[in-house]
């Protein structure tokens, strides 16, 4: 009975033994004796060589959810985001507790050789202005990781694809290089074309404290805007032109608002009496149309007597002379003549032949007393 009873306390404590030893230690996504229990979220992933894949876990029995991971053959961070190895076959990635580092969970990853990566920028054949911007976009494929370092020949590109053209004219190449495959890349060819500003009239003469009207076109741009300046006097936004009281030469400015770096410019003078300033009624004439010249004639004011000549082209036709002018159809000139010193608007109509084409000049001059000067302002006109 003894010896029986003996048999049965052996029996049970190796049973005790058995059950004890089967539930402690071990790692993987099973629960300890601690409690704490690790999984791994991502399972049975199949990635390419390079790619780029975040991890998470779970941890179970603990407050403390934090891990650290690790990686057989890739590289992962502090934060889970693991980057394939350059070669197939297989991957482990381990997330192992804070709480009790005995404990983690893995996934394992098959990784694949990547077809390879291929980068091409969307925008292609473009055609900018000197200065212009334009954003650029860039597909990635063969990579999970789609990120793309951009650089320009001669422009510059912002991280995002924001690119400012250079300030002249020719081609710039813009490229798109995989952050992936750093040896793989995309381009786009881009012409540049040049922004040019012209100002009519390029210059001009205006009595002191007189009005002119300039006009400025833009070229190799769709934005005609400029800015206007003036060295003397004052300009509006619309190019309207007061001439200073004081005589001088000035300069009149159109500067590109598409481009700043691009203007033009034209000169005005304000001449000191004696003087005669000419305008054409017109900026361009019409075969067989009439149009007015002007001639603002202004003596100094010690001048007694004063004459004004204007030539016309050949084969024009003058009528409606001011101020008693007469016509000398030999010369082919109008002429005036006054026993004074009093400035005068002289006008007169001109009437090209209906066969004229091209650009014609006119000639003038004034006799003030002694002293002879040549007219100035518009003497030149053409039909285009």
């Amino acid at each position: 009975m003894k010896h029986g009873k003996m048999i049965a306390l052996f029996l049970l404590l190796f049973a005790l033994t058995i059950v004890i030893t089967g539930c402690g230690g071990g790692g993987g996504n099973g629960v300890t004796t601690s409690g704490v229990a690790v999984k791994v979220n991502q399972q049975g992933l199949t990635l390419n060589t390079g790619a780029i894949q975040t991890f998470t876990a779970t941890v179970t029995g603990s407050s403390n959810a934090a891990v650290t991971w690790s990686a057989l053959h890739g590289s992962i961070t502090s934060a889970g985001v693991y980057t394939a190895p350059t070669t197939a076959g297989t991957d482990i990635v381990t997330a192992t507790s804070i709480a009790d580092p005995t404990q983690s969970g893995s996934s394992t990853i098959t990784v694949q050789q990547s077809a390879g990566v291929t980068v091409k920028v969307n925008q292609q054949g473009l055609t900018l202005n000197a200065g212009a911007t334009q954003t650029f976009t860039a597909t990635v494929t063969g990579s999970s990781n789609t990120a793309v370092t951009w650089s320009a020949l001669h422009g510059s590109i912002t991280s995002t694809g924001f690119y400012t053209a250079p300030t002249n004219a020719g081609t710039d190449t813009v490229t798109a290089t995989s952050v992936a495959d750093p040896t793989k890349s995309g381009s786009s060819n881009i012409t540049i074309q040049n922004i040019g500003v012209t100002v009519t009239p390029n210059s001009t003469a205006l009595a002191p404290s007189t009005t002119k009207t300039f006009t400025a076109n833009v070229s190799g741009t769709t934005n005609q805007a400029v800015i206007w300046t003036a060295s003397g006097g004052s300009i509006t936004s619309a190019g309207e032109y007061t001439a200073p009281s004081a005589a001088g030469s000035y300069i009149i400015r159109a500067t590109s608002q598409a481009n700043p770096a691009v203007s033009s410019t034209a000169t005005v003078t304000v001449p000191s009496a004696p003087y005669i300033i000419s305008s054409f009624s017109v900026t361009k004439y019409t075969p067989g149309g009439a149009f007015t010249v002007t001639l603002n004639a202004v003596p100094s004011a010690s001048n007694s007597t004063y004459g004004v000549l204007d030539q016309i082209p050949t084969g024009w036709v003058v009528s409606n002379m001011s101020d008693n002018g007469t016509y000398d159809s030999t010369n082919h000139m109008v002429k005036w003549v006054f026993l004074d010193a009093t400035p005068r608007v002289l006008t007169y109509t001109i009437t090209p032949p209906a066969t004229a084409s091209g650009s014609v000049t006119f000639a003038g001059q004034g006799a003030f007393d002694n002293t002879t000067i040549d007219t100035i302002g518009d003497r030149t006109i053409s039909n285009q």
